[in-house]
């Protein structure tokens, strides 16, 4: 159970519910094509001893107008660390590698996070009352080379 911040690229500082604060991220935002994976790496912090729910973490690309592009959806900790089983305090390391649904894409692409519990499907909110953050991060997607 890591009590010092890992390594982060970018902070976030974000409160999601009464749950967890996204303290940063890490990916690389040089140019990628639609056949490539972005690993993401975000890094939680949880805020709580009792979170009595096994939230999911929602990873979305997605472009200017918020059309879904790719995702992906896990428990924290590439599986191995429920957000049931935090304590306050904890630093959580959670990867996640995104792909695209249509491997022509060409365009900005947007980098979507969340909570939410898998069995109502509802989202935690953040401070501004929506139900996602946006990473501060843009993805130029280049034609790919054939």
């Amino acid at each position: 159970m890591p009590l010092t911040l890992p390594e982060v690229a970018e902070s976030a500082n974000v409160v999601f519910g009464e749950t967890a604060t996204l303290v940063g991220f890490t990916v690389d935002d040089g140019p990628v094509t639609a056949a490539d994976s972005i690993p993401l790496t975000l890094v939680w912090q949880s805020l709580s001893d009792d979170i009595g729910t096994d939230y999911i973490v929602f990873v979305h690309l997605v472009d200017a107008q918020g059309q879904l592009l790719g995702q992906h959806d896990g428990v924290p900790g590439d599986g191995r660390r429920p957000t049931s089983d935090w304590l306050a305090g904890d630093y959580i390391v959670d990867p996640h590698t995104l792909t695209f649904r249509d491997p022509g894409y060409e365009g900005p692409a947007y980098i979507m996070v969340g909570l939410y519990d898998p069995s109502t499907g509802g989202r935690l909110l953040i401070e501004n009352g929506a139900d996602a953050f946006s990473l501060p991060v843009e993805l130029q997607v280049i034609p790919s080379t054939p």
